[in-house]
């Protein structure tokens, strides 16, 4: 079997937690914005854990296993969530396993492999192996799986691939994280953010769940209609060098910072350097131009939808 045309990565260095114990799933679901449970065993789905002034402690994307909830997100993130989690733990039968050096994690890119599968559906008998679990998730724009189990099986796994997945450190993997929209916490938003200024409010939040920590905050802000931010795509003019340099750089209009550029990288689908940005509400609309600024340089960005 050989993956197509399309990179596949490695995301191995993602914290991955898995949750056990009969309370798993309805303590889970006091502590995010998706609902959690109405998926079922089999399916999945992608979730914020919010505090209770509603930001957002973690970008989860979960599996339901019929004995667990697994749980990936970025690098980092696994100590932090379970920490978190754990100091509400009262009477509940749930368990916390950090299983970051355990599992390897990969994002395949190759629609054979999911063509039966629907966004978020898992199996755990990939190639016939029980002990590796493919999930359908999009995450790049493209029909993907993440795929993982033991990281014993990883060679193996790599042969039944027929070809080698990139490292996440590659330029190409913040390249298509841009080129589909999908962002990255610790890089283009952060426990500073409320969930609606991540752009993701139809993949992440249910508005007709029960209660959770932070719920409150996040009806009052779809009651307003708006956030006073909102983490947009914005393309530079030209092939802005040194895109380091770009990283933070503020965005203004008239002389005033509207904005501030978070991951920048090239794109080759577009043939221009792309970033997400933290933009004021009064500048979201596509097509508006700001005008970035780095050191000495200054270009123009084009929001787009």
């Amino acid at each position: 079997m050989s993956i197509n045309h399309l990179p596949s990565f490695d995301l191995s260095s993602f914290s991955k937690i898995r949750l056990s114990g009969k309370d798993r799933a309805a303590f889970l679901q006091n502590f995010t914005t998706n609902d959690v449970i109405k998926p079922g065993v089999g399916y999945g789905c992608e979730s914020f854990v919010t505090t209770a002034q509603a930001r957002i402690v973690a970008w989860l994307r979960i599996a339901i296993k019929p004995d667990a909830m697994y749980v990936n997100m970025e690098p980092g993130l696994a100590a932090k969530v379970i920490s978190y989690l754990e100091h509400f733990v009262i009477g509940e039968q749930v368990e916390f396993q950090d299983c970051t050096d355990e599992d390897f994690l990969w994002l395949v890119q190759d629609a054979e492999i999911v063509k039966d599968l629907s966004l978020w559906q898992h199996r755990n008998d990939w190639m016939n192996e029980p002990t590796i679990t493919i999930q359908r998730s999009d995450f790049l724009g493209n029909p993907a799986a993440f795929i993982w189990g033991p990281r014993s099986k990883q060679t193996w796994a790599q042969e039944m691939l027929g070809g080698g997945v990139l490292s996440q450190d590659d330029p190409l993997w913040n390249s298509l994280r841009l080129e589909a929209g999908t962002p990255a916490y610790g890089l283009d938003f952060d426990e500073t953010n409320l969930p609606q200024e991540v752009n993701r409010t139809e993949q992440t939040i249910s508005f007709t769940k029960g209660c959770y920590i932070g719920q409150e905050t996040v009806a009052r802000i779809r009651a307003y209609g708006h956030v006073n931010k909102q983490l947009k795509r914005v393309r530079l003019d030209e092939q802005a060098a040194e895109q380091v340099a770009w990283v933070n750089a503020p965005l203004l209009v008239a002389g005033k910072e509207v904005g501030k550029l978070k991951t920048v990288a090239y794109s080759h689908t577009q043939r221009a350097m792309l970033a997400f940005a933290m933009i004021r509400k009064e500048h979201l609309a596509a097509g508006t131009i700001l005008q970035a600024q780095a050191r000495d340089k200054v270009r123009e960005a084009e929001v787009l939808a």
